[in-house]
């Protein structure tokens, strides 16, 4: 048996277990910065400790096709969708993939949700985050429009944050003919999707786009790639994300440290935050991107912006692909998502 597939195999029978038998496998409860580790999670990354590779040891290729695996072994069930559609955008550096899914048959003038992938820029896919991308457009009632921007290190910034825009703008030039509604377009992204989500935002925003998004949704989101935040530190090791990866991931998205101040890199460095769109801004309690995020939501509500912030304490980075197997994320996930319904739907 592969080591892929024993930590499978363990993690998808052991994360059942009941609860003093988890708590037992789990080992001495963590607890840092007032926050205690879900049970559940811990298990999860004594698992991988065990069982699973060090990233280091991976080729990027490798890196690739561990984050498609991972994020279907543990993620949100599997929602059977009418109609799932792949397409490209015609674009004249590269058409861009992008994966539509519909939550009915017969869609009319339905909110749209452009959806921006993880993986630190690098990794991540269309299929990575399949299942998060299907739960969304059924609990939210929305189309959601899936896309596949280019990954560093072969194209570096802003080839990635190109593509995010423009498959933005297509979106919104073709909402009525997808079935959407262009005057409801939200974008939503977790960890690197997070950051294009924002950096979107404040590029409509600031072009004064006539259907810039109505809301964001973004999941621990990077915000900051020239400075480190003390939660950078606290949960540097141990925590699934470390500061090493995170490091390891900036080198590859940008030329220099000095690109890092750009806010279409780090949007929390923006001057502006005013007429932003309303926003759900998510962290995780044991993520180095925690405080960060928190930031964001603080820079964009102290500039009069309607933000909802909440930190998940007892969970990691990555959680919303863990909705699958880990129960306090399954109930993040669907609080997220119904947030997400609410605001597209009021």
């Amino acid at each position: 048996m592969s080591l892929r597939k024993l930590r499978d195999f363990l993690a998808l029978n052991f994360l059942n277990l009941p609860g003093p038998i988890i708590s037992l496998l789990a080992g001495k409860p963590i607890q840092l910065d007032n926050q205690v580790l879900d049970r559940q999670t811990q298990l999860l990354l004594r698992l991988v400790a065990l069982v699973g590779e060090k990233k280091s040891s991976l080729t990027l290729e490798q890196c690739r096709e561990e984050m498609d695996h991972d994020t279907n072994v543990l993620s949100i069930a599997y929602e059977e969708l009418p109609k799932v559609e792949n397409r490209k955008i015609s674009n004249e550096e590269r058409d861009i993939p992008i994966r539509l899914y519909y939550p009915q048959e017969e869609v009319d003038s339905l909110p749209l949700i452009v959806f921006y992938h993880g993986g630190g820029w690098t990794v991540g896919s269309l299929d990575s985050h399949d299942y998060p991308c299907r739960a969304l457009a059924k609990k939210a009632n929305a189309i959601v429009v899936s896309v596949d921007y280019r990954l560093a290190p072969e194209n570096k910034f802003p080839a990635g944050f190109n593509d995010a825009t423009k498959a933005y703008r297509w979106v919104v030039e073709n909402a009525s003919h997808l079935g959407g509604d262009p005057q409801r377009i939200a974008v939503a992204g977790d960890s690197a999707g997070g950051n294009l989500a924002a950096a979107v935002s404040q590029e409509m925003t600031k072009a004064k786009e006539e259907f810039s998004p109505i809301y964001q949704l973004l999941i621990y989101p990077a915000t900051n790639l020239y400075e480190e935040e003390v939660s950078m530190e606290t949960f540097s090791e141990g925590f699934y994300l470390t500061r090493e990866d995170v490091r390891w991931y900036k080198e590859q998205y940008i030329h220099s440290k000095e690109e890092a101040k750009n806010p279409q890199v780090s949007p929390l460095l923006a001057l502006k935050f005013e007429n932003l769109p309303p926003a759900f801004v998510v962290t995780a309690g044991f993520d180095p991107l925690r405080d960060e995020g928190k930031f964001y939501a603080e820079a964009m509500r102290n500039a009069g912006v309607k933000v909802r912030y909440k930190c998940y304490p007892g969970l990691i980075h990555g959680f919303f692909s863990t909705a699958g197997g880990i129960r306090q994320a399954k109930l993040a996930f669907d609080e997220i998502a119904q947030d997400l319904h609410t605001a597209l739907h009021s």
